[in-house]
């Protein structure tokens, strides 16, 4: 499986990890890149951005199975949970804190509020949808845990020009197919 992360400078000090994905943009362009490079110019998903710096929101690396797993142990539903009942209650409740226009798309769905790193939507059965999105160049993803149980990731080496327009059908894609399933197998499907 091929490893996918957040694009980090080919020329830092932390090497590209075995089996790291190449990053593609929705153009060739090359941009004048960040100071502490030792580049004039380079990709802008190598050059646009310093990655290493940016850790909760976009300097990890890892495989999208790892990011699911990740998911799955915040609040305990597969092993001992990451994170108190308080503090997750903490984490995934509204906030007042306004929010960066990029994202306004994820907000569009009625009764969507922002969270601390995580977009909410209360369902009518009492249970809570959680998402979270993000894109730089040569990079996007989007993890949804719905209120029912079910939990999924999309990670892209790439982003295209119009990337709300695209995440906005990549996810109503995976809502659907999430609609056609009606049978879960029993165990552990990350073997």
């Amino acid at each position: 499986m091929a490893v996918l992360k957040f694009p980090r400078f080919s020329r830092r000090d932390l090497p590209d990890a075995k089996g790291e994905v190449t990053y593609y943009d929705f153009e060739a362009k090359t941009v004048r890149a960040v100071p502490g490079l030792g580049l004039k110019a380079a990709p802008r998903p190598y050059g646009e951005f310093v990655i290493e710096t940016m850790d909760a929101f976009g300097g990890w690396i890892g495989t999208p199975a790892d990011y699911l797993r990740f998911i799955l142990a915040i609040d305990g539903r597969r092993g001992p949970p990451l994170l108190n009942l308080a503090t997750l209650a903490q984490m995934n409740a509204p906030s007042r804190l306004p929010t960066e226009s990029s994202a306004a798309d994820d907000l569009t769905a009625k009764g969507t509020e922002y969270a601390l790193g995580t977009y909410v939507r209360q369902r009518q059965d009492g249970g809570v949808n959680l998402w979270h999105s993000g894109s730089l160049p040569g990079t996007s993803a989007l993890a949804v845990r719905a209120g029912d149980g079910f939990v999924w990731v999309a990670v892209f080496n790439g982003r295209p020009e119009n990337r709300y327009v695209w995440r906005a059908e990549i996810d109503r894609g995976l809502w659907a197919a999430r609609g056609k399933v009606r049978n879960w197998p029993d165990g552990d499907l990350f073997r």
